[in-house]
């Protein structure tokens, strides 16, 4: 069901120089402010879902440019949608069943991404083969001008082969399934736990990426797609016991 919670480290890797550009960003203006900000879209037209007025989302294109635009009329809480929506991504993503799934894809990835140590010897032979030859033709005295830059360059080649083959050859992947539940565990405190609002965001955005807000019948229900596997989960944010009622107009 959750296939992107395995790729969610490589996805935060992926995503560090986005926050810094974000971070320089904010020096001169104001980046992202909320768990959600960026994730949430319009189930009507496809537009952001955004802050349109002091504590409340609503269609950004509803809000400036109108029905003509967008129809959906629908405002929700913030409290609201950040309380349901993780209540949510919890119970069906990171519950127990969760954490099973995860590590059956941790497995499988770690499978799929074997060190190829047979193409990294090769290449180790090969660079040390191109800097002998060099040397053998310097020892029979065949040495042009250019001699000197092709035996570094292959020395160069050949030192980045080694450390290559080295890396794969200490490569453990049987310390990281034992691991697997501390990651986890370290995954659902941060959503818990939101006082890094980037970092928290760009979990999110790896485990279920962009959130849909459907209208139905007075009511936003949240669809989350949950990784590869195109599964849906529907919450409902607005309206019904318990929550805000649905407000129209602007």
């Amino acid at each position: 069901m959750n296939r992107a919670v395995a790729r969610t480290q490589a996805t935060r890797a992926r995503t560090a120089n986005q926050r810094a550009i974000l971070q320089k960003t904010a020096q001169g203006g104001r980046g992202p402010k909320y768990l959600f900000s960026g994730l949430l879209r319009c189930g009507e037209c496809g537009g952001a879902f955004v802050i349109v007025d002091r504590h409340r989302y609503g269609c950004g294109t509803h809000k400036d440019r109108g029905s003509s635009a967008c129809t959906n009329k629908l405002k929700v809480s913030r409290l609201i949608v950040e309380e349901k929506l993780l209540s949510g991504i919890k119970s069906e993503i990171l519950s127990e069943a969760g954490f099973k799934a995860f590590e059956q894809e941790v497995r499988k990835l770690l499978k799929s991404n074997q060190p190829d140590l047979s193409s990294a010897r090769k290449a180790v032979r090969s660079s040390q083969d191109e800097v002998d030859n060099i040397m053998n033709a310097i020892r029979q005295g065949i040495i042009t001008s250019s001699t000197k830059a092709a035996l570094e360059e292959s020395e160069s080649r050949l030192s980045k082969a080694k450390d290559q083959l080295m890396a794969m050859e200490n490569f453990q992947p049987a310390q990281i399934l034992p691991r697997a539940r501390e990651i986890f565990r370290k995954l659902v405190g941060r959503l818990e736990s939101i006082d890094d609002i980037n970092g928290a965001r760009e979990d999110l955005r790896g485990l279920i990426g962009e959130i849909k807000l459907i209208p139905e019948q007075g009511e936003l229900w949240a669809v989350l797609q949950q990784g590869a596997e195109n599964s849906l989960c529907k919450i409902t944010v607005v309206a019904g016991t318990g929550f805000e009622p649905v407000t129209f107009g602007l």
